[in-house]
């Protein structure tokens, strides 16, 4: 305290204020009469750790001048352990020996890892050969591919597209130009070693990894296609970092209201359950939504209704809640609290509005379940399996596959929709190969994948569910097997989004013959690249199970890696930004993200 007497401070029992420099003078004094000679070391020229007070007071008087030996700040050599792995290091890097051997020889390659695999990722081919794609041999060499190389369909002028092709599957590549051909799914990928034993270990070249999956999921595979150590670190060693809580509405969260909001008003306005399929004869009976007789102001309160039993939430005054609620509804807090008191008819607005008004699009479509799940035919999975003749020779093991199936869609059999099934078809499973095989369906089948998003075009969308992702080809087939006399011939993305739309990839030859009904957007990017791959060029079979048969053996290939063991990275721009293991990966690719 500021003006206080010995007395005072005597009587409240308080200490000199002075006490601990003066018991440090004390110290230093034992100090310098305990032995002949004393050094002192004074750190005054180290701003990071100045000297006490006792020896600043000790040097001014004895030493005025300042004349003492200045010392080293830093030793020749350094003599920390982290100083000593450094300097290790460093010599490495400059070729010379280090002055110890490494506690882990086999790490030390590690830091180079990026570098070689940058090396590596440049020396891809890349220029096509004068057919226009990369030349055969050349797919041994590569070990990763843009995404956007899966979705180009454009042809340049003068070179034929991949189905009339002399050669298939091909690789699309740069030519005359500095454009791009199409390219066929090419993965998965199997890289050559390097040949460095420590490196290629860390890389998917050694024993151990192997993975004994005895039950696939359509996700769960797309992973290991996408990157296998993505699929490895992530699903195989559950290594995938902590997900952080963001302030507005989590997307999974915003895009399972609409996929419930979207199957209430179907189930609602048609008289079935979620994940019971709907019995269908040969009266005619089938309808759609747009079929009902119900108004779209009508249909807008069944999913307005189904939304306020799902998303209570709305109800908060937040702003997260104020925005979604307008976003989803079109309304502001006031016109809701409007319609909660009085429900009834309203025009469709907002993302609810937009799911309601996409149905008259699908008119001529019957919806025959909703969320169907695999294991309602089989607790153990589906099995799935392509034939040898399909794959090139290459045999492939069958794998298990569960999950759940958004949406499947009856397609008409005549023109006028008004035959749904046919009561002389096949009763048996599907082939793959239906052209020449005399095989004949008693329903057609549409498989839609239900996806939202806040940026992405439907149309793009819809290009990477057909040629980058597994999940329609592996609903496709699963049906087909669990339902046998069934036939798939359209599958598509439909996307919840600023305008929901309907896409849809269908047979050509169906689409040709029953062009006036409305089944969605349809589509046929596949009609310029797919065919078997045992047929020559330009064939007149389906391009769409040329397609689903290129699909399912991709899928079974990324399982037969899987458990082999080859759990190599494929680094790109568009896999290592949304890899939820990229903080623990080397090699990842840090530009674009």
């Amino acid at each position: 305290m500021a003006f206080l007497g010995d007395e005072e401070r005597h009587s409240l029992d308080l200490l000199r204020p002075d006490g601990p420099i003066r018991d440090a003078r004390h110290q230093l004094e034992h100090l310098l009469a305990a032995a002949h000679e004393v050094l002192i070391l004074d750190p005054s020229l180290d701003d990071a750790s100045p000297a006490a007070a006792p020896i600043r007071e000790w040097a001014a008087t004895h030493d005025p001048g300042d004349d003492a030996e200045v010392m080293r700040a830093e030793p020749e050599r350094p003599v920390s352990p982290r100083g000593l792995r450094q300097s290790d290091g460093v010599s490495l890097r400059s070729m010379l020996l280090p002055g110890r051997s490494p506690l882990n020889p086999s790490a030390v390659s590690i830091s180079m890892d990026s570098e070689l695999q940058r090396d590596r990722q440049r020396r891809q081919p890349s220029h096509a050969d004068d057919d226009g794609y990369l030349a055969k041999a050349a797919a041994s060499h590569l070990f990763s591919i843009d995404r956007k190389d899966l979705t180009r369909l454009r042809t340049p002028t003068g070179i034929k597209s991949p189905r009339s092709h002399d050669r298939w599957p091909v690789v699309g590549g740069l030519v005359a130009g500095g454009k791009r051909t199409p390219t066929i799914d090419p993965r998965p990928f199997t890289p050559h070693a390097t040949g460095t034993e420590v490196s290629d270990s860390r890389h998917g070249h050694s024993a151990g990894a192997g993975q004994d999956v005895p039950l696939w999921s359509p996700s769960r595979l797309h992973e290991w296609l996408k990157c296998p150590r993505m699929g490895w670190l992530s699903n195989g060693l559950r290594a995938e970092e902590d997900e952080l809580q963001a302030e507005d509405l989590d997307p999974r969260i915003h895009g399972e209201l609409l996929h419930n909001v979207h199957h209430d008003l179907i189930c609602q306005t048609l008289g079935f359950d979620i994940g019971t399929e709907r019995p269908f004869g040969a009266d005619g009976s089938v309808s759609s939504v747009a079929q009902s007789g119900r108004s779209e102001n009508e249909l807008m309160r069944i999913a307005l209704e189904s939304l306020d039993s799902r998303a209570p939430w709305l109800d908060r005054t937040d702003a997260v809640s104020t925005h979604r609620l307008m976003i989803l509804t079109g309304m502001n807090r006031e016109e809701w609290n409007r319609w909660l008191a009085e429900p009834g008819p309203v025009p469709p607005s907002g993302r609810v509005g937009t799911i309601v008004r996409a149905e008259s699009t699908v008119r001529h479509t019957a919806p025959v379940c909703l969320e169907w799940s695999m294991a309602d035919f089989n607790q153990e999975g589906i099995e799935i399996s392509i034939p040898t003749e399909l794959t090139g020779g290459e045999e492939l093991p069958a794998i298990r596959l569960r999950g759940y199936i958004d949406r499947v869609d009856i397609l008409p059999m005549d023109e006028v929709a008004n035959e749904w099934l046919d009561p002389d078809g096949d009763e048996s499973i599907a082939p793959l190969r239906v052209h020449g095989s005399g095989w004949r369906p008693r329903r057609l089948v549409a498989i839609r994948d239900l996806k939202t998003s806040e940026s992405k075009a439907a149309k793009d969308r819809h290009h990477d569910g057909l040629l980058d992702e597994l999940q329609l080809a592996l609903y496709a087939r699963a049906w087909e097997i669990a339902h046998p006399g069934d036939l798939v011939v359209a599958a598509g993305i439909s996307l919840f989004s600023h305008h929901t739309e309907h896409m849809l990839e269908l047979s050509s030859e169906y689409s040709a013959s029953h062009d006036n009904l409305l089944l969605g957007t349809r589509t046929d990017i596949t009609a310029s690249l797919h065919r078997f791959c045992d047929e020559p060029p330009s064939p007149s079979s389906d391009h769409f199970r040329a397609w689903l048969a290129q699909r399912l053996a991709v899928a079974m290939r990324t399982a037969a890696g899987a458990a082999a063991g080859r759990v190599h990275p494929t680094p790109s721009s568009g896999v290592c930004g949304y890899c939820p293991a990229r903080n623990v990966c080397e090699v990842r690719m840090e530009a674009g993200f």
